[in-house]
């Protein structure tokens, strides 16, 4: 079972911006029914979409965005996490108004490695820190029983390491697991796509892409 990428994300505003960056598409996750899978998740269909707010998302536009999106049957806000402190505390904010809201909506890290930076071991120890400070908080997404963590663009990371699968690995997700912090971590993989491409019997392959992916860097663009 694999799911599938939370590549779909929103441009990231500035802290001077006042303007509210729009939530990007929905993107569906077929998931394997488990006897490890939490109690909240009745449906072997989970819709996420991938949420980047801006400087200025209050308490009450968290309260609107998840009520919303809980209306419309999604279960859960990707989070697109970028290098920015503020970025953080804007998470910590939705998840306490989705613990306040109290209808089981989650929220997980989808790490930008577009921004973040993955260089070093000194880098994967900051994202372990990031993870560290949001997995154990009621309303993070589980998947069999486990904290998800994801990423955008974290194919080319490997933070000293020979290539980004060892990378991931050695500097990043073994850590946290020694640390207590296992987590369900997205791999970093084409093997789906080769997997097509070989057996499409030379046909053309395209892969799959949001249709409604959208940017919003504030009035002027």
């Amino acid at each position: 079972m694999r799911w599938p990428s939370s590549s779909a994300r929103t441009g990231r505003t500035s802290p001077e911006t006042s303007g509210r960056s729009c939530p990007a598409t929905s993107s569906l996750a077929r998931l394997a029914r488990s006897r490890d899978e939490p109690l909240w998740r009745t449906r072997s269909l989970l819709r996420i979409t991938c949420e980047c707010p801006t400087y200025s998302h209050t308490a009450a536009i968290w309260q609107s965005d998840i009520s919303q999106a809980a209306a419309a049957s999604i279960d859960a806000f990707a989070y697109n996490l970028g290098s920015e402190s503020w970025q953080q505390d804007r998470l910590t904010d939705a998840l306490n108004q989705a613990q306040a809201l109290g209808n089981g909506f989650k929220f997980f890290l989808s790490l930008d490695m577009s921004v973040l930076r993955s260089a070093t071991a000194s880098n994967a120890v900051n994202l372990q820190n990031i993870v560290k400070k949001f997995v154990r908080h009621p309303n993070y997404l589980q998947y069999r029983g486990l904290p998800l963590v994801s990423t955008f663009a974290g194919e080319n990371a490997r933070f000293g390491q020979a290539n980004a699968q060892l990378g991931w690995l050695n500097a990043f997700k073994n850590p946290l697991a020694a640390a207590g912090y296992p987590i369900f971590f997205m791999p970093v993989t084409t093997g789906p796509d080769q997997a097509y491409i070989h057996n499409s019997g030379g046909k053309p392959y395209m892969p799959a892409i949001s249709p409604f992916f959208f940017t919003h860097y504030g009035r002027n663009r």
